[in-house]
């Protein structure tokens, strides 16, 4: 079992809640809950609109609440005291709130769960929960490795347990619908990951430079709808200078653009609104990113990011070593981004904006994107000692964190201490509207199995930009049967899980 760690109560951090908690209204809740129901709304609506009362009366007798989660995200689920700093106070509250409200004792429950213990982690979830001991009332884990944990009939069905109403605006029901086969959804994300949140993909641009190169004003590109692949594509066209004067391009010199070909490169997905998989008529997933709007966007993003001097790119797993200092020295005009790493621009002199990924075309109705699949999702497991006090627990932090810790990070953080305008604050709405997901970029390592780097559908298209990848239809064709048989597999475990 993983390190505990306790979320007490002192006198002054009692006072503090009290008052937290009148203010919130969830001491005032009561009445019959509703029956859980199936998600089938859209995603994006603010935290700000979340229901006050959304349990009855309930109290499970100081019962302990344990939480198994990963000890370098450990701050998602809990922190061990104040500090100050506005989201870690917001998540201390949150948990101290659902204490009071259910009369239960939140236990956290870290181990190594990142990339690199990916197998260890996954071992110690199976481990625990085919055991049958019932040590953890909640799981969460890193979202793209969690999901190959659903085979094994280890977690309760999500939309048959009481308490929990996945259609609540605190759940991510974009991402959450494509988590649902069959009608069954074993694992969820939503407002009680501040992660999620953290790691939404979007552009950032250094004013100056657009200034400087006399650019168009981006964000009004955005709100007409014509901020599009072929307009970031002209807006960096012809901007780079060889800064050091050795006669070659490279991290020392200017450029229009710059992107790491990898983890922000997968985004282009969702951004350009190229689905992995569908639905059939039987509400199952089949392969479809494989389409000549594919073809397209291949060919238009190899000859941008490789074939003119205006682009810089790299292979690194994240840009912040390489490309955010080049932003802060302007030589950088505009690239992507993490909405959690842009706190690094605090000590920024330069003013920088925040606008969401390039459509594909101005016909495209939105603009969408998706979260880097290190975010936590959350399972209720088959041993859990009280499912209902699980339920309960999960939607009231859900709920919880989405009138309190959601706004801190947005509102406080993002909007109010790095937002250098009121525009990037409206930009920031935009693309937390458009966030989503689908069932084959969720299940992008599982459905890849046996292919090359194990990149299946999801993670194709960083293979084919990179400087020497693959061609696209041949990487697809090679690989085709794989992915169709990795698949078939993952929908004949939903099917044994019915």
């Amino acid at each position: 079992m993983g390190k505990a760690y306790r979320i007490g109560i002192g006198p002054k951090a009692a006072l503090a809640l009290l008052a937290a908690l009148l203010s919130l209204g969830f001491l005032s809740c009561g009445g019959e809950a509703e029956a859980p129901v199936e998600n089938n709304g859209g995603a994006g609506e603010s935290p700000g609109d979340a229901e006050t009362g959304v349990l009855p009366p309930l109290d499970f007798n100081g019962a302990k609440f344990a939480i198994l989660t990963r000890e370098a995200k450990k701050y998602d689920i809990g922190v061990d005291e104040q500090n100050g700093e506005v989201v870690n106070d917001a998540i201390y509250f949150r948990n101290l709130a659902v204490e009071e409200l259910l009369n239960i004792e939140i236990e956290i429950h870290a181990v190594p769960g990142e990339w690199e213990n990916l197998d260890n982690y996954v071992n110690t979830v199976q481990n625990s929960i085919l055991s049958g001991t019932g040590a953890y009332d909640l799981i969460t884990g890193y979202q793209v490795f969690m999901v190959s944990t659903v085979y094994n009939a280890l977690y309760k069905d999500l939309s048959q347990i009481k308490y929990l109403d996945l259609s609540k605006p605190w759940w991510t029901q974009k991402i959450n619908n494509e988590m649902t086969v069959n009608d069954k959804i074993y694992l969820a994300t939503g407002d009680a990951s501040v992660i999620l949140w953290e790691s939404i993909y979007a552009f950032m641009f250094n004013k100056n430079m657009l200034q400087i190169y006399d650019a168009p004003n981006l964000y009004q590109l955005v709100k007409s709808g014509q901020w599009t692949l072929a307009k970031l594509m002209e807006v960096t066209k012809d901007i780079t200078q060889d800064v050091d004067g050795n006669g070659k391009y490279d991290k020392n010199d200017l450029y229009g653009f710059g992107t790491m070909i990898g983890n922000f490169t997968d985004n282009y997905y969702l951004a350009f609104d190229i689905p992995v998989t569908k639905w059939d008529s039987e509400g199952y997933p089949y392969l479809s990113e494989n389409c000549p709007k594919m073809y397209q966007a291949v060919d238009l993003l190899r000859s941008y990011l490789h074939k003119n001097n205006s682009v810089f790119t790299v292979e690194d797993p994240w840009l912040t070593n390489v490309m955010e200092p080049m932003f802060f020295s302007d030589r950088l005009m505009i690239m992507p981004t993490v909405l959690g790493d842009i706190k690094n621009m605090r000590e920024m002199d330069t003013d920088f904006g925040i606008i969401p990924y390039p459509k594909w075309d101005e016909d495209q109705k939105e603009y969408l994107t998706t979260s880097h699949g290190g975010f936590n999702v959350f399972g209720i497991p088959e041993d859990a000692k009280n499912p209902d006090m699980s339920g309960a627990a999960l939607e009231a932090l859900c709920a919880e964190s989405s009138k309190t810790v959601v706004p801190a990070f947005y509102e406080t953080v993002l909007k109010g201490k790095f937002a250098r305008d009121e525009e990037s604050a409206e930009m920031l709405d935009i693309i937390r509207e458009g966030l989503s997901a689908t069932f084959g970029y969720l299940y992008m390592v599982p459905i890849g199995q046996g292919a090359k780097n194990n990149w299946g559908p999801g993670l194709i298209l960083r293979e084919t930009l990179r400087p020497r990848g693959s061609d696209y239809a041949a990487y697809y064709d090679k690989y085709e049967s794989v992915f169709e048989s990795n698949l078939e597999k993952i929908i004949d475990a939903y099917k044994n899980l019915e």
